[in-house]
Order: C-alpha cells, then structure tokens, then sequence
C-alpha cells in the first residue's frame, strides 16, 4: 500500500516455485499449476508448436552460447587450432536438429542489437578448418592431446557437448572427452582456468554489444580465458568514450575481427526465450533483455487466479 505507483499494480500476490527439473516445470504448466513455465525441454517444444501454440512464447534474447578456450593450456595455446574448432562446428544442426528452440547460429559472439549487426567471423567451414590445424602440425589431429569439454551438469549442456564431440571427431580427428559438473563446481573450475574448453552463456546486462565485448579485456572479472590483447584492450577503451553511435559500432565490429582471428571464445548460438505463457496472463511481453515489471503483468478475471 506505500508503493509509489500501487494504483498499477493488478496482481494480489505471486507464488515463485524453485524447480530444478524443466520436465518438472513442464508437467506443472501442464496440470495447471503454474501461469509461467520459464523454460521447456528440447523434447516437448514441438509437440507445443502442433498441439498448443496459443501457449508457446518464443522470442529473441541477448544472450549467446559458446565455448570458451582456456588458452593457457600447450594444446590450445595457438589461436589457428582454436579458430579450426570454431570453423568445424556445424551451427545450424545444432540449432535446428538438437537445440530446436528457435535459437539462432551465432557467427560472432554479440547478438544483433540496437543496430548493430556484427561482422560474421565463424562460419561452418571444415576444409578451412583441417588447413588451419595442419598449419598449426597437427594434420588429423596428429599431435593434439585429448581435449577435455566442459559443461554445467543439464540435459541442454549435455546435447550440444556430444554433438560438438561427435563434428570435432569426423571433421577434425580430434578426440574429446565431456566433463560435466554442478553449477557451482563448474563455475570454480572456469575461475580457476581448471579446463581446456567450457561451455559457458552469457546474457547481456544491457542492450548494447559491450556488454558482451568487455568479456575479454585483460585480466577481467568475466574473461576466464587466460586471453590478454593490448590492441582489444585499447578499443573496450576507446569505445567507452566514444559519443558517436556510428564511430562506436566501427570499434565493435574491429573487436569481433579480434574474436574471429584469435578465437578465445567461439560462439555457438544465440538465444530466444521459451517460455510457456497461460492465455489468462496479460501484460507479459516479449524484450530482448526478457525483463517483465510485475507491476505491468496481470491476469484475466474470467482465470480465476489471484
């Protein structure tokens, strides 16, 4: 009753359940339990898209999967094999055959955004990609230890580890061996450079691309990489101070070419919010940050709810 602005708010109370399983979250979205279902497993988002699409919520998010290459480590110390991964996996069977919740290839590691359309830097290309590593001596593989993935413990992680596996070895003739741990296990084994690749997702705090390209200045909070670029460095710099849209979104673009050529990070996709929105619930809209203001969401009277 003291909220400044209470004469907007519509809804009584809300109930946040804590699921960890998204076939949990599913099945109560289904039984009537929940209005929202912040996330739905791979397996059903087909049968919503035939049988409720009324139902299914799917929209562009600011957020990117992708790998991150611990480049302290012999095997990935030379950018040419790190950029030989990136260029041998096969982004739209990943989108399309196993991920298949409207996320998009990503070819740079920022999402579009504000209009700003990054310089495609990965691409699918497995003859450059076995020309690169054999430049880099290691000719099918020849010479490369068995490189360890890893990935917080999810059926999602999961899916794309193998499949990346599966390209990495019919491509390249490089063997990798999966390493999921629990969320906090892996964070501390990302903080600690304990990895040689790590699936990781970043979600953007604010629509604009240095959200994501401050990721890899030296020695940063969020770059857990072991990556250090003085020219990189200079630019995050110089984009800070830059009043001029147009001049900024030019610094962007030169700071992706520095991803695509020295693959510190090798981006895998985009994201989209999937969401299951009962058709009662009003006033909740899709945004690329996927921000919902409660006090702008309310339900129908006819639903019942509170």
């Amino acid at each position: 009753p003291t909220y400044w602005d209470r004469e907007r708010v519509r809804l009584k109370r809300i109930v946040f359940y804590p699921v960890e399983s998204q076939d949990a979250e599913e099945r109560m979205f289904r039984a009537g339990q929940l209005h929202i279902a912040t996330s739905v497993p791979l397996g059903r988002i087909d049968a919503y898209r035939r049988e409720r699409p009324e139902v299914l919520r799917i929209s562009p998010f600011f957020g990117t999967m992708y790998l991150r290459a611990n480049v302290t480590r012999s095997a990935l110390a030379d950018a040419r094999v790190r950029r030989a991964l990136g260029l041998a996996i096969d982004r739209e069977a990943l989108t399309q055959r196993v991920l298949r919740g409207g996320k998009i290839p990503a070819r740079a590691l920022t999402p579009p955004v504000d209009g700003f359309e990054p310089p495609a830097g990965f691409f699918h290309d497995p003859a450059a990609a076995r020309a690169l590593l054999a430049e880099a001596g290691h000719e099918g593989g020849a010479g490369l230890p068995p490189l360890s993935m890893l990935y917080p413990t999810s059926q999602n992680g999961q899916l794309v580890a193998e499949a990346i596996q599966e390209m990495w070895r019919v491509e390249l003739g490089v063997e990798v061996r999966l390493r999921n741990q629990e969320w906090k296990v892996y964070l501390d084994s990302v903080n600690t450079l304990d990895y040689d690749l790590a699936i990781s997702i970043w979600a953007g705090d604010y629509a604009d691309p240095l959200s994501f390209l401050d990721l890899l200045v030296t020695d940063g909070g969020n770059n857990r990489t072991g990556f250090s670029d003085a020219e990189y460095d200079s630019l995050v710099r110089a984009a800070l101070d830059m009043p001029d849209d147009a001049e900024r979104r030019q610094v962007y673009a030169r700071l992706e070419a520095i991803i695509a050529r020295e693959a510190p990070v090798v981006p895998i996709c985009h994201y989209a919010s999937v969401e299951l929105v009962h058709p009662a619930v009003r006033g909740w809209n899709p945004n690329i940050l996927d921000q919902h203001p409660w006090k702008h969401v309310w339900l129908e009277a006819a639903a019942g709810g509170e």
